[in-house]
């Protein structure tokens, strides 16, 4: 699953110790600013985000389905 996710997102996001970084595509500085904020408030310490070209976006399994929500509406609102 991860290897298609990576292969079509246009855009992805790699959470190390609760920080997220930039992984594939540009990232606004702010949006993972807030991506860092929300995972160490939920204790998300791992994972990676992925976004297609269409919006959708995708969690890796390392992040728990109960912190997707809270996950998306963070990108959602901080893209735009």
């Amino acid at each position: 699953m991860k290897f298609f996710s990576r292969l079509f997102a246009n855009q992805a996001i790699g959470i190390e110790g609760g920080v997220a970084r930039a992984r594939k595509g540009r990232l606004s500085s702010k949006l993972l600013s807030e991506v860092s904020s929300t995972c160490s408030h939920n204790g998300v310490e791992s994972g990676e985000i992925w976004i297609t070209s269409n919006g959708r976006i995708s969690f890796s399994k390392e992040i728990p389905a109960s912190k997707h929500q809270r996950l998306r509406n963070t990108i959602v609102n901080s893209r735009g």
